[in-house]
């Protein structure tokens, strides 16, 4: 029984370690919302639009937003993006 404690004992050591050793090495990667930043998406509401008005409007919608959000001069610049067929726009604005 103490070898089989002591090989469990030596075996989760050498994970701690290892799992150190990797989080010195290579740091954690934080996401968006951990770095203090935002996410937002904006779903724009076109009933009866063909599919290249539709895209025309959330284009324009993206710029509008980016317009105002760089107005504010951020010194990470935010993303923002649009689904190709959908009426969705996504915005990410960096901490």
């Amino acid at each position: 029984m103490n070898r089989t404690l002591i090989r469990r004992t030596l075996f989760i050591l050498a994970l701690v370690l290892a799992s150190a050793f990797v989080i010195y090495r290579r740091p954690l990667m934080l996401g968006l919302d951990l770095r203090g930043g935002a996410s937002l998406i904006l779903r724009v509401k076109v009933d009866d639009a063909s599919v290249a008005q539709r895209r025309d409007v959330v284009e324009q919608t993206r710029q509008i937003l980016e317009r105002r959000i760089n107005a504010y001069g951020s010194p990470r610049r935010p993303s923002s993006h649009t689904a190709a067929a959908a009426t969705n726009c996504w915005c990410n604005f960096p901490a």
